[in-house]
C-alpha cells in the first residue's frame, strides 16, 4: 500500500480519520472525546456539498483499526462485520440514538466481498427495526489514499504514515532557500525520527494555540517529549507553510 495506516495506534488512526474527515465532509463534523461516545467516535448534522450530496440528516462515524499481520485481511474482515452487528445495536437498540447515514470508517482495503458482506448485515439490521432510508458506506484505505494524494498538509502531521522514498520526496519539496546549511542538519535530525511521532492531543493543541499567537510555551515532566513535539510543530511549519527554521 501506497500509505502505511496499518501501523498507527487506534487512538491515533481515530485522530488521523478525523483529519480527513474534516477534508471530506466537512468542518463541522465533531469528535466525540474519552469513553462515552455511545457508539459514534463523529458526529456530523446537515449536508456534504462534496462528500454523499445527495445525503442530509443525522451522520454517525463508527472508527475501526484492524493490524493487519499479512497481506490477507479475510479475519479482520470478518471481525469487522461482527463489530459492525454489535455497533449498530449498540446504537439504535441500547442507546437508542437516531442516525439518517451511518459510515464505517476502517484501514483495511474494501473489496467486493467485504462490501457485500456488511451491506447485508445493514440491510438486515434495518430490516429488523424498521428503520427505512437509511444511508450506509465503508470508508476505507483507498478513500483515505486520494484524500492524503490531495493534501500534503496530512503528511506534514502524520509523516510516519510515508514510506521512506515518499518521505524523502517530500522533504526535497521544500527550498533550499527555506532550510539554511547551518539548520539543514537540525533538520534531518527531527527527519531521521518522524517515524517516532504520534499525534496527540497534546500536539493538537500546541498547534492550535500556534494558530492564534506568535509564541507558546511547553510544559510537563521530565521525558514527557516536550522537546520532540516542538522539533515536529517546526517540522510541520516548515514542510506546510513555508517557514525558515532557526535553531
Amino acid at each position: 500500500m501506497k500509505y502505511n495506516l496499518n501501523d498507527l495506534h487506534w487512538q491515533q488512526f481515530e485522530i488521523f480519520s478525523f483529519q480527513c474527515l474534516q477534508r471530506l465532509v466537512s468542518t463541522a463534523i465533531q469528535f466525540i472525546d474519552g469513553g462515552n461516545d455511545r457508539g459514534r467516535d463523529i458526529i456530523y448534522e446537515g449536508v456534504s456539498l462534496n462528500f454523499q450530496p445527495s445525503w442530509n440528516g443525522k451522520w454517525i462515524f463508527q472508527m475501526k483499526h484492524k493490524t493487519l499481520s499479512s497481506n490477507d485481511q479475510t479475519k479482520s474482515i470478518n471481525t469487522l462485520v461482527s463489530d459492525l452487528k454489535d455497533e449498530l445495536f449498540k446504537v439504535h437498540v441500547k442507546e437508542k440514538i437516531k442516525f439518517d447515514n451511518y459510515i464505517l470508517v476502517t484501514n483495511l482495503t474494501v473489496t467486493s466481498i467485504f462490501q457485500d458482506k456488511a451491506e447485508i448485515i445493514f440491510s438486515d439490521f434495518c430490516e429488523a427495526h424498521c428503520l427505512k432510508n437509511k444511508n450506509f458506506l465503508i470508508f476505507g484505505y483507498r478513500h483515505f489514499e486520494s484524500c492524503i494524494d490531495a493534501n500534503n498538509s496530512l503528511k506534514w502531521i502524520f509523516p510516519n504514515i510515508l514510506s521512506h522514498p515518499d518521505f524523502q520526496l517530500l522533504i526535497s519539496s521544500i527550498s533550499d532557500s527555506i532550510i539554511e546549511n547551518r539548520n539543514q542538519g537540525w533538520f534531518n535530525s527531527i527527519s531521521k525520527y518522524r517515524k517516532y511521532f504520534v499525534y496527540t492531543k497534546f500536539y493538537d493543541e500546541a498547534s492550535s494555540k500556534l494558530e492564534n499567537y506568535h509564541a507558546i510555551l511547553l510544559s510537563g515532566p521530565p521525558k514527557g517529549g516536550k522537546t520532540f513535539n516542538a522539533e515536529m510543530l517546526v517540522f510541520n511549519y516548515v514542510g506546510e507553510k513555508a517557514f525558515k527554521p532557526i535553531k
